[in-house]
């Protein structure tokens, strides 16, 4: 499946998360679950990113963006832990915004 780090378009498997995207993209997050030991459940908040992804329309079809012409990102309204995050067709993972720098 298609998936969109910092302007990085990848193809991933299904079931991928979203750290594990942004690592195979070359970008960085801090993390702190993802550890050998530990069992990543989003709790430390530290590998935190913006996150939007395209909706599918009633026919089945994506929503397109007007000017575009492309599939319309809708952005999650916060913040997503990476971690636990898994990617979807189209998603796209911004680690370099000002909310995510924060």
């Amino acid at each position: 499946m298609k998936v969109k780090v910092n302007d990085n378009e990848l193809d991933l498997a299904p079931g991928t998360s979203a750290i594990d995207a942004v690592f195979s993209a070359g970008h960085d997050v801090p993390y702190f679950c993802s550890q050998e030991y530990m069992s990543p459940i989003g709790a430390c908040r530290m590998c935190l990113a913006r996150v939007g992804a395209p909706r599918k329309d009633k026919d089945g079809s994506w929503v397109l963006d007007e000017e575009t012409g492309e599939p319309k990102i809708f952005w999650f309204p916060n913040l997503m832990a990476t971690c636990t995050t898994q990617v979807m067709e189209g998603m796209v993972i911004d680690t370099e915004s000002p909310d995510v720098k924060r």
